[in-house]
């Protein structure tokens, strides 16, 4: 695959060079709905844009402050993220609905919490949305500005090096509140090397994506390896696939993407609600690389998409399973090369990780190393690791500053996954504060809830939870599981007792209880990961009665 010898200290130094080397090459194109080309950038155009938004934020005196783009899907992020970076400014990565009403407290949060000077929002609509539906003082105290009112102006532009900090990347709270992780230009630039060495991308590579622009795996395996590698990006609005996911296949398809990925409830999705004749219009033959990034990449899912969609010209040996989390800026582990990913003990293999980082497998509470095959909490070394959470020193060094108490090796970032190492290769088995213990046994919350799925035909998959509260002194199980579409009232208790028949049967558990809500009403993140901490607080404090059937 060709590759331009383009290099730099910041991944803004190789916008920069792109420009120069290629600059009517197309990097980005944006697909309206999913379904026709909208608006699209060269490198050029694109450098152009991002150079005339760092100078205006030079100008007001962002460099080195924290500037939050709070944007809708499109392409209007991705000048502003990089206008951010080449003014040295500190980017906060976020959505469009934190201007709305409906998302007040959050905003405030990460505002508070980021000590944000500036709201860099896409255009003057949402500065006035933002304006009418938040009065409070504290929003007098931010620079409000719009992408779209920019005015055109050159001007001296800061030089960053490895060492400054390029984003804040908040965390998707799925195990607790969302934390910001301090990203600097050389966690940048070492995790686009793992990733190209890791997926062989380069000129040649067509990308479709429909992935969050906020989302580590979005902004660090898409956005910012489109300008590393000198990929050809379709990007496609989140909502745009899970409303049709059909559209995200035919955009393969069309435009013979040769790279896509998703986490791993988006293939399942695909094999739901695809339907058959759909599948008959489809060319899949030219998706040479599927990445699942996911906890857990499940091998029934990959196997159920391969029957379905291999008629499509699908191939299994596509299939790229990774692993990797905001902390690590993005990829820690891969399957590279031509070897197809490996199962055990139905754990699938995430692959191997890369030459310049350091994965172990932890006994969590003596921390000391684990033998091969031996369960333990996955530690993490290396030039990727970001600097530790935005303003938390505490936990900071709880997280990324671990040593090893035996040889004192160290520091490590500890993930708080859990997982194993065999033959080299990496396999993750769970979190370690999602762990359910119950009568002294240990149960993975994501295997209760694929006994729980899979117990009627009228339930979700991957849109269950399973956790664990205390009663009168000893943990109980707790299931949350959505129910399909027009499901008849008269059967919810149906579904119930086939549920507590499924778990007593295959895993000798008796939950305490079991809860059936409407469809897309259980917490989730932005990347589609159940929200299993929220689900317990939402238990706990009895206030999920207004989704849930009685």
């Amino acid at each position: 695959m060709r590759r331009l010898n383009i290099s730099g200290e910041t991944i803004v130094d190789v916008l920069r060079r792109r420009a120069e080397v290629t600059p009517h090459q197309r990097v980005f194109v944006f697909q309206e709905r999913g379904e026709r080309e909208g608006a699209s950038y060269t490198f050029a155009e694109l450098d152009l844009k991002a150079r005339t938004i760092a100078s205006y934020l030079t100008a007001l005196g962002a460099s080195g402050k924290r500037v939050l783009l709070p944007h809708p899907p499109g392409l209007e992020f991705v000048a502003s993220f990089f206008g951010c970076l080449y003014a040295g400014a500190v980017a906060v990565p976020g959505c469009s609905s934190l201007l709305s009403t409906r998302q007040h407290d959050r905003l405030r949060f990460i505002v508070n919490d980021a000590e944000a000077e500036f709201i860099l929002a896409a255009s003057t609509e949402s500065l006035t949305s933002l304006r009418q539906s938040n009065n409070e003082k504290w929003l007098s105290k931010l620079k409000l500005l719009a992408a779209d009112e920019v005015p055109e102006m050159e001007g001296a532009l800061p030089h960053c090096g490895p060492e400054e900090v390029a984003y804040i990347q908040y965390t998707s709270g799925s195990t607790s509140s969302p934390k910001g992780v301090v990203i600097s230009h050389g966690n940048v630039m070492c995790n686009q090397r793992m990733i190209q060495s890791a997926f062989r991308t380069g000129e040649q590579s067509v990308v479709v994506s429909w992935l969050p622009h906020f989302h580590d795996m979005g902004l660090v395996g898409i956005v910012q390896q489109a300008i590393y590698a000198g990929m050809f990006v379709l990007l496609m609005a989140p909502l745009d696939f899970i409303r049709r996911p059909v559209q995200w296949l035919r955009t393969i398809s069309k435009y013979r993407a040769s790279i896509s990925g998703a986490p791993n409830f988006a293939y399942d999705l695909c094999v739901e609600r695809v339907k058959d004749e759909a599948v008959a219009e489809l060319n899949l033959s030219s998706w040479k690389l599927a990445f699942n990034g996911s906890e857990p990449v499940k091998a029934d899912t990959m196997k159920r998409f391969t029957e379905k969609f291999g008629k499509a010209g699908f191939r299994r040996e596509s299939f790229y399973p990774c692993y990797g989390l905001a902390e690590a800026t993005l990829l820690v582990s891969s399957r590279v090369g031509s070897e197809p990913f490996s199962s055990l003990r139905s754990v699938v293999s995430c692959g191997q990780s890369c030459e310049s980082e350091r994965v172990l497998i932890v006994d969590p509470t003596t921390h000391r190393r684990c033998p091969d095959g031996t369960e333990g909490e996955i530690w993490i070394a290396g030039p990727h690791v970001a600097k530790g959470y935005w303003k938390r020193p505490g936990e900071t060094r709880e997280v990324f500053q671990a040593y090893l108490r035996d040889t004192g090796a160290g520091p490590f970032l500890r993930t708080g996954d859990l997982g194993y190492l065999a033959a080299g290769e990496l396999y993750i088995t769970g979190r370690l504060k999602e762990l359910i213990i119950l009568h002294g046994k240990n149960h993975y919350p994501q295997d209760i809830e694929a006994t729980v799925a899979a117990s009627h035909p009228l339930l979700r998959r991957d849109c269950g939870a399973a956790f664990s509260v205390e009663v009168t002194g000893r943990e109980q199980l707790v299931v949350f599981q959505e129910v399909k579409r027009q499901t008849p009232p008269e059967k919810i208790v149906e579904i119930k007792c086939a549920i507590r028949q499924a778990l007593a049967e295959d895993r000798a558990i008796k939950p305490y209880s079991v809860v059936l809500f409407k469809p897309n009403t259980i917490p989730k993140t932005s990347s589609g990961k159940i929200m299993r901490a929220a689900c317990r607080a939402d238990f706990l404090r009895n206030s999920f009665a207004e989704n849930a059937f009685s």
